[in-house]
């Protein structure tokens, strides 16, 4: 069964402001001093998913900064959103290119703005609920935030 990750990267850039700005929206910033929070979701992601099997939802405006961030994304996996009108409409219209592709898959969804420490965690739990909803079940996770 195919598996694919969706990295919601949309956002307006004003929760962090005045670092975070329309322009410049959280996930396209560094905030530990290396790779942006974009590339760190990518990151995360790769050692499980080809990047051909990684899609990016963003809105318009900063679709080409992301593209310029992670290269190896092929560019028909950057998906624009019409307009953005939050968290289930995004997963709904990755949802759709999804299907087109491969019907049946795994959809893994991600955020392109937390920082995750504990990769190898991260990791483990990401192959079991992938595990899980291969037999047909919805699978969430959650971590505790520490700061």
């Amino acid at each position: 069964m195919d598996v694919y990750a969706v990295v919601m990267a949309g956002g307006t850039g004003t929760r962090l402001w005045p670092l975070s700005t329309r322009e410049k929206p959280k996930q396209t910033l560094s905030f530990l001093g290396g790779d942006t929070l974009f590339q760190e979701a990518v990151q995360r992601i790769r050692p499980l998913l080809g990047l051909d099997h990684v899609l990016v939802v963003a809105g318009a405006g900063i679709v080409e900064e992301l593209r310029r961030q992670e290269p190896g994304i092929p560019t028909d996996n950057f998906i624009v959103e019409p307009e953005g009108r939050g968290t289930a409409p995004c997963i709904g219209l990755a949802a759709v290119h999804i299907a087109k592709r491969s019907p049946g898959a795994v959809m893994v969804v991600l955020t392109a703005d937390h920082h995750i420490g504990d990769v190898e965690g991260f990791h483990h739990a990401l192959r079991a609920a992938v595990d899980a909803a291969e037999s047909g079940h919805l699978v969430t996770l959650g971590g505790e935030p520490t700061g």
